[in-house]
């Protein structure tokens, strides 16, 4: 198993996962002292129908983003950076834009807007429309106990890990940390997968909203080598009620409760 770091946390209801700001990543930029708080409670009060819940939380996101660069650059010469620390860069460097339709673009441009709005000298826009097309298909959800989503956060090392409908692994929030667990045999060499999406039905499609790619695996090109039977069995062992796949153990809860609890944990801070 491993554990991933987050880079940034958005909250689309204005409620953190964790009790305090010391538990979410609260940054204050070098030249233009800010708190995390300041920031949610000032974008989540706002109630102009301009701007959806979503649009506001990517605000808070970008906040955060740019308040960790500032603070980069101010520590850079006085601390060595930590091996493998969340950065801004590999927020920003994540896969490729996805074309972005009339609308999706308008909304990029208002979560921009309402981000400079509330620290305009230390957000970049060009930079910041960047990691927005980032940020919409590398980001991954935090979930309650009742499967509603709560936030999303950013793990740019768990981002590069490429899809399958078929996965030999699959990740689990525990607050913070992300784990990546093989739920099957995995050959030196061979490609570590999860899978992104909780049902098949639209094929190699399903991947295409918003990562913009179809799906080639052995379950999406009919090449798996026991056929429909094969995948029977794989989901029989590893689907939740949710469609998620997930660990045997929690499959078999799920199973047996008729509901899914792959969430249970998310509430706690780790």
């Amino acid at each position: 198993m491993h554990d991933f770091e987050d880079v940034s946390y958005s909250y689309p209801h204005g409620e953190p996962l964790s009790e305090a700001c010391s538990a979410c990543l609260c940054w204050s930029a070098a030249a233009q002292p800010l708190r995390c708080e300041g920031w949610l409670s000032r974008i989540h009060s706002m109630k102009s129908r301009k701007f959806s819940p979503r649009e506001r939380s990517t605000a808070c996101f970008l906040l955060r983003a740019f308040a960790q660069r500032a603070s980069d650059a101010n520590h850079r010469h006085s601390q060595p950076a930590l091996d493998g620390e969340p950065s801004f860069e590999q927020a920003t460097a994540q896969c490729q834009q996805v074309a972005r339709s009339g609308a999706s673009a308008s909304s990029a441009a208002r979560i921009v807007r309402l981000a400079k709005l509330q620290a305009g000298r230390l957000v970049d826009e060009a930079d910041a429309l960047r990691l927005v097309g980032a940020e919409a298909c590398n980001s991954f959800h935090l979930f309650d106990e009742r499967e509603r989503v709560r936030g999303s956060a950013m793990y740019p090392e768990a981002a590069m890990i490429n899809h399958s409908c078929l996965p030999n692994c699959v990740m689990t929030a525990h607050g913070r940390h992300l784990a990546l667990e093989s739920i099957s045999p995995i050959s030196r060499g061979e490609e570590l997968t999860y899978c992104y999406v909780r049902s098949f039905e639209a094929g190699s499609k399903e991947t295409l909203d918003p990562w913009g790619f179809e799906c080639d695996c052995v379950r999406c090109a009919g090449t798996h080598p026991e056929g429909g039977e094969g995948l029977e069995a794989f989901d029989a062992k590893h689907k939740c009620t949710c469609g998620k796949i997930v660990k045997a153990t929690m499959a078999r809860v799920a199973a047996e409760s008729g509901r899914c609890r792959c969430h249970a944990h998310n509430t706690t801070s780790g």
